[in-house]
């Protein structure tokens, strides 16, 4: 496992952005919640999008064109597809997400950029993660040393986070937007475009460094 800090890293995922109008809804909803409930993640339509994360790592920021190039090279013969929304859960630690079903090509999709991208990590793990890898399941643990990540691979999720209020606000939180948010269960967002992004400001804002159109075959 690599763990030479003197290099540049870069935090960069290849994500699906909400499309509108639920991008612009749930940007809302996640101010609302920054201003009445302390959340420190806020979605805007344009800095930060709301989106649903397909491949995620850290890199050494001189492989962002190798990913770059890569990823085109996948998403050659994508076609466009439906993300299917699901449940809303708010977690007692304050955290606000809506799931997103998993289907098998977005199950594929997300195979596929791995089996790619996976090795311009050069075995990176994040300090963050490295120094508390003990306190992780086991397989959550495997994933974080094969991906970089916690849920990679066979233990992949997909979600669109909306927030993370105050732990003190999570009743509030379930009483006034869970319902609501709960009301998107079942919609199909069709998504026509990919984009490859780093992190900005965490939690505020993302750098997009590609915007991928899919295959419209």
């Amino acid at each position: 496992m690599a763990s030479c800090m003197s290099l540049e890293y870069s935090y960069t995922a290849v994500a699906a952005f909400v499309p509108e109008p639920y991008r612009t809804r749930l940007a809302t909803d996640s101010r609302a919640l920054a201003e009445k409930h302390k959340s420190w993640f806020v979605l805007d339509e344009t800095e930060f999008p709301p989106h649903v994360t397909i491949w995620i790592a850290y890199i050494p920021t001189r492989n962002v064109p190798a990913v770059q190039a890569t990823t085109e090279e996948v998403l050659r013969h994508v076609t466009p597809f439906g993300i299917h929304i699901g449940d809303t859960k708010v977690e007692n630690g304050g955290y606000v997400s809506i799931e997103v079903d998993i289907t098998d090509q977005l199950r594929n999709l997300h195979n596929a950029l791995l089996a790619r991208l996976n090795q311009f990590r050069e075995g990176y793990l994040d300090k963050k993660y490295a120094d508390t890898l003990a306190s992780f399941p086991p397989d959550q643990q495997e994933s974080l040393k094969r991906y970089g990540t916690r849920k990679a691979g066979p233990l992949f999720t997909a979600h669109i986070t909306v927030g993370v209020a105050s732990p003190d606000s999570v009743p509030a939180v379930r009483e006034e937007l869970q319902p609501k948010l709960q009301e998107l269960k079942g919609k199909t967002l069709p998504i026509k475009e990919l984009f490859f992004f780093r992190q900005g400001k965490p939690g505020r804002s993302v750098e997009v460094l590609c915007q991928y159109q899919l295959n419209h075959k």
